[in-house]
């Protein structure tokens, strides 16, 4: 069964409602509240964009966010965006959105290692580094691009776990199944509202290869 869900009672706060133009609810026959909404997001070239995303609400409010599970043209988005990265979209991925998080969405790169080419010590498997975005601005009262980036490097199979937070409010997690034997990177991005001028922290932290990094940075808002 599905319904309409009034705009001032979801569950998403209160800045997020001028980018929600619709939502309704329903109830998976598995007991998962079901999600479609209308969310007007930022396209690969800063432009907006009316999509319709399908997500699975989780008790705490968030949101699971699956690109297999999305509409054809909200796949094309995403793919649109990955490819602006220079990537390609993390299709094994599982997201996680919080509630202010408009949108987002997982894209990845890797090669495998040749084991007869050595690599840097700094560099050798099991290699992590993170990079939180930073050091730009963006216009207030709008929703906006933000992208964290992991570098891997693996020799055995793991999940890289990608994990971005912008302005403490929006929040995007990603776990990427990643085989060994190789190198790549993983960029993770959300779409987030920004109320007022001033500056925004950011953290990204990676985990794969048990062990964890972590960066911190901070943009401006104008």
């Amino acid at each position: 069964m599905r319904y309409l869900l009034p705009l001032a009672a979801a569950a998403f706060p209160a800045l997020v409602i001028a980018q929600v133009t619709q939502q309704s609810a329903s109830i998976s026959p598995e007991g998962e509240k079901r999600i479609v909404r209308q969310v007007i997001l930022k396209d690969e070239h800063g432009m907006d964009v009316l999509v319709e995303q399908h997500l699975i609400e989780l008790e705490n409010g968030d949101y699971l966010y699956l690109h297999s599970s999305q509409p054809r043209a909200t796949r094309e988005l995403d793919e649109r965006i990955c490819a602006s990265f220079g990537s390609q979209v993390s299709r094994g991925s599982v997201i996680r959105l919080s509630p202010d998080t408009l949108g987002g969405g997982a894209c990845r790169s890797e090669s495998p290692v040749d084991p007869s080419s050595a690599a840097p010590q700094e560099n050798s498997a099991p290699y992590l580094q993170a990079v939180a975005p930073g050091n730009y601005v963006v216009s207030a009262n709008q929703n906006s691009v933000h992208r964290g980036t992991s570098t891997y490097r693996l020799d055995s199979a793991s999940t890289v776990t990608s994990d971005l937070v912008i302005d403490n409010r929006c929040r995007q997690s990603a776990n990427d199944p990643t085989p060994g034997g190789v190198s790549g990177t993983s960029d993770v991005y959300v779409n987030c509202f920004m109320p007022s001028a001033g500056t925004a922290p950011t953290r990204m932290t990676a985990c794969g290869g048990g062990q964890c990094v972590h960066d911190a940075n901070s943009f401006s808002v104008f």
